[in-house]
């Protein structure tokens, strides 16, 4: 075992409050979707290995692996069931344990406040690297799955961006899955300079449909299907200086600093 590869994938889960209160779409739904298709992935092969996270306009955490002492004497209070799997057991558990409590800390919000992405992708990379020099000399293939429902924001462009060119260097592809709002102009960006994928969900209800067939396989399985491709990918920059997305602008020759004005 110890020269099969590892296929390793972080799920970063958005949970903006704000939009999630004003969308039809069930969280829960969407939840027991994400859990059907992390415990699809880690079933493929004894290898296979997973993490999730949350983006709140609040925090970014994981919500797998994250063990803590009350988690652990529910755990031990709670019979397993006899017709569930283990592994699936403690994921889903976890995950749902680590959402609640999450929950419980959350207010209704009177104005939309943007989700930390950047902040979560940047602790997600760093625990693939974390992986990859645990698991010397075996190849580890990582990807970095999003699942967004906020809108672009400008000021984090130039994380995003630092995060893009991170992974790029890593080998590791970001796959998008925008389920709510409009096309992402940094997370098309993101797919398509990793060699992602990037898939807008016409319909969230049949949210399993979309993971299983445009992101439950791995790279070399992706050789031999029919997804997507970023052709029509939106690869205008934000301003430095006023952090809005633009058409025209200027570029500093030192800096590479994109900009809507000279002053």
């Amino acid at each position: 075992m110890s020269g099969e590869s590892i296929d390793f994938i972080s799920v970063i889960i958005d949970l903006n409050p704000y939009i999630w209160s004003a969308s039809k779409l069930s969280l829960e739904q969407t939840i027991n979707h994400i859990l059907i298709f992390v415990n699809s992935h880690v079933s493929l092969n004894y290898n296979n290995q997973v993490a999730v996270f949350y983006s709140h306009p609040n925090s970014t955490d994981f919500l797998f692996p994250k063990h803590s002492e009350s988690l652990d004497k529910k755990l031990e209070a709670r019979n397993k069931p006899g017709n569930a799997y283990k592994q699936f057991w403690h994921i889903n558990e976890q995950i749902l344990f680590n959402l609640k409590a999450l929950a419980s800390l959350d207010t209704e919000e009177e104005e939309f406040k943007p989700s930390l992405l950047s902040n979560t992708i940047s602790m997600a990379l760093t625990y693939i690297n974390r992986i990859i020099r645990k698991y010397e000399p075996q190849t580890v293939n990582s990807r970095i799955i999003i699942v967004s429902v906020s809108p672009d924001i400008p000021s984090q462009y130039i994380t995003i961006m630092n995060n893009i060119f991170c992974a790029q260097r890593l080998m590791i592809k970001m796959d998008i899955c925008k389920l709510l709002n409009e096309d992402s102009v940094f997370l098309q960006q993101a797919a398509y300079l990793t060699s992602g994928v990037y898939v807008k969900v016409e319909y969230p209800e049949r949210l399993i449909h979309y993971l299983m067939h445009s992101f439950l396989p791995n790279s070399s399985m992706r050789e031999t299907l029919a997804l997507r491709s970023g052709d029509q990918v939106d690869f205008r920059a934000a301003c430095f200086c006023h952090k809005k997305i633009v058409d025209v602008g200027f570029v500093c020759s030192v800096c590479l600093s994109s900009k809507e004005f000279i002053y």
